[in-house]
C-alpha cells in the first residue's frame, strides 16, 4: 500500500546525468528495473520513475540534490537489491563522506 502523501515523479534520462528530485538518498534508495525505465523509491520520501534509463548503451549518473551522484554502472548492479543488501554494500562507506559511487 502506497503512502497517500507519497510523491511520484516522472523524469527523462539525459546523456549523462540525470538529475532526481529533492528526497532521494543515495544510500537509502530501492532500485528496481520496470522495462526500459529506472524505478526508485525512497525509504520515506519520493517514487521517481526514470524514463528510457535502460535504452542508454551507457546509463547516465543519477545525481541527487546533495550533489551524491551513482555511477550507471553502480546502478545496474543495484537494481533489484533489497535496502537491506544496498545498506550493507555502503557500509563499507561509513568513514567517509559519499558523494560519488561508481563501478568500473
Amino acid at each position: 500500500m502506497t503512502n497517500s502523501n507519497t510523491q511520484h515523479h516522472v523524469i527523462g534520462a539525459r546523456t549523462d546525468i540525470t538529475d532526481l528530485p529533492e528526497g532521494l538518498s543515495v544510500k537509502t534508495m530501492a532500485y528496481t528495473q520496470c522495462a526500459s525505465n529506472l524505478c526508485l523509491r525512497g525509504s520515506d520520501g519520493p517514487i521517481v520513475i526514470v524514463r528510457d534509463y535502460f535504452s542508454n548503451a551507457q546509463p547516465p549518473t543519477l545525481r541527487t540534490t546533495d550533489g551524491a551522484t551513482i555511477s550507471g554502472n553502480l546502478a545496474r548492479i543495484l537494481v533489484g537489491l533489497s535496502e537491506r543488501a544496498i545498506s550493507i554494500l555502503l557500509a563499507n562507506q561509513q568513514n567517509r563522506p559519499v558523494t560519488t559511487l561508481a563501478v568500473q
